[in-house]
């Protein structure tokens, strides 16, 4: 039975962190910040490509969306790179996406929490209990980072189109919520293995 309960929150886990980092544009609906631009009279253009109505960011790449509806996407090989916005006033504005540490922390998170659930599908004496509660806080603060990371592109992202000063709206995308997600789900595990290892240690 506790094993069961723990696969419940580290399977989900562990597939939200999973299409996080497949990320965007790989996954179209998981994008980490995504930018309407409502003004019609003042939309901009991305990397050569406009006038565009919406912009995703994501760890891979970007993705605009012009005035008749068509996609087009942008992939990135660096986790470091950069967008040039160029407002209808010819104002120009670029954008430094820095994943550097989402991507170093999340092989960590997804790792960590692979060795939790083979942990937990083992026998729950002490020393697997043990090994499963320390690979899950390993997790747990792997994806804390992650999550730390994606609201300071957010608020990075946010002001930077705040510059170009066309009333732009920009707002949490789908893999910020994944992160999010599992964060939650780790922190339910967390508590609950450690309230496992108390019961098992007054036995």
């Amino acid at each position: 039975m506790p094993q069961l309960i723990r696969l419940a929150m580290l399977l989900p886990a562990f597939v939200f962190l999973l299409l996080a980092a497949v990320g965007y544009p790989p996954i179209d609906r998981f994008p980490l910040t995504k930018t309407v631009f409502p003004n019609a009279s003042s939309l901009p253009s991305v990397d050569g490509v406009g006038p565009v109505t919406e912009l995703g960011v994501g760890m891979w790449g970007q993705c605009t969306i012009d005035t008749a509806g068509h996609r087009s996407c942008r992939g990135e090989s660096q986790v470091v790179y950069n967008i040039d916005l160029i407002s209808s006033s010819n104002e120009t504005v670029s954008v430094c996406v820095n994943q550097r540490g989402e991507v170093e922390a999340r092989p960590i998170a997804l790792l960590s929490l692979l060795v939790g659930i083979i942990a937990s599908l083992a026998s729950d004496d002490r020393e697997i209990n043990r090994c499963s509660l320390g690979m899950s806080v390993a997790g747990s603060f792997a994806v804390f980072m992650t999550f730390l990371f994606d609201v300071m592109f957010f608020s990075s992202i946010g002001n930077e189109m705040h510059a170009l000063h066309d009333f732009s709206k920009t707002s949490l995308g789908g893999a910020f919520w994944l992160n999010f997600a599992a964060m939650l789900l780790l922190l339910m595990d967390g508590i609950y293995s450690i309230r496992l290892a108390i019961a098992q240690s007054n036995r």
